[in-house]
């Protein structure tokens, strides 16, 4: 049996800054509303990096990465065709995976791809401003360990195969993504926790797999 557990529904203004109005469907509290807000950030990156074209889902690797490093950024302008978009929040057994739902227009100025990366990122940098630090924390070495299995397990196969495109998104990377994707939710129940020093590691090492990748598929 499958039930909606939360809606968030996303808007921005003409600068591209992102706000959310978060509809729970059960009695939650505020700490349950900021957990909730909290998971949906690497739930929705990670199925996404599966979803997206790979020339898109590396863009979006950078900007987390840039993100986790520390780096502030301006919001990039998201226009037309994206007008809209709602993640779903929905419990299957012991698991909580995402829906997402962005409502594309004929027209507009960029690919709706780029549309949906450049939300993402403005997505991470105000779900941090919104979250108390514990569930900072968790988001952060849940997104490091989605992108890190994204450029070096997911991406990796696709790229072995002689047909990879950039352009395309294939469902091999898809489901990959999807089984990380329910990986998620157990994980984030115990509590996700690195040391600095550990999480500062395994991110330089994630910096490098995405150095690696970049230099493999532009190779010239």
């Amino acid at each position: 049996m499958n039930n909606t557990v939360a809606m968030i529904s996303l808007s921005w203004d003409e600068y591209g800054r992102v706000t959310h109005r978060l509809q729970s469907f059960m009695p939650t509290d505020d700490y349950q509303k900021n957990d909730a807000l909290g998971l949906s950030v690497p739930l929705i990156i990670a199925s996404q990096f599966g979803v997206l074209a790979p020339k898109y889902s590396i863009d979006l690797c950078k900007y987390i990465l840039d993100y986790l490093s520390g780096v502030q950024r301006n919001p990039e302008l998201i226009q037309l065709p994206l007008s809209s978009a709602r993640i779903e929040l929905i419990q299957k057994e012991s698991l909580i995976v995402p829906v997402f739902h962005p409502s594309i227009l004929e027209g507009g100025t960029m690919e709706p791809e780029e549309a949906v990366r450049r939300l993402l990122t403005s997505y991470v940098y105000h779900a941090d401003e919104e979250l108390i630090p514990e569930i900072v924390h968790y988001m952060r070495v849940i997104l490091l360990a989605a992108v890190s299995y994204y450029l070096s397990e997911a991406l990796m196969e696709e790229i072995k195969d002689s047909s990879f495109k950039l352009e395309e998104p294939t469902a091999r990377l898809n489901l990959s993504m999807l089984d990380f994707t329910f990986s998620i939710f157990p994980q984030w129940q115990g509590g996700p926790s690195l040391q600095p020093a550990r999480f500062k590691n395994l991110l330089r090492e994630t910096m490098n797999q995405y150095d690696s990748v970049i230099k493999r598929i532009y190779a010239s």
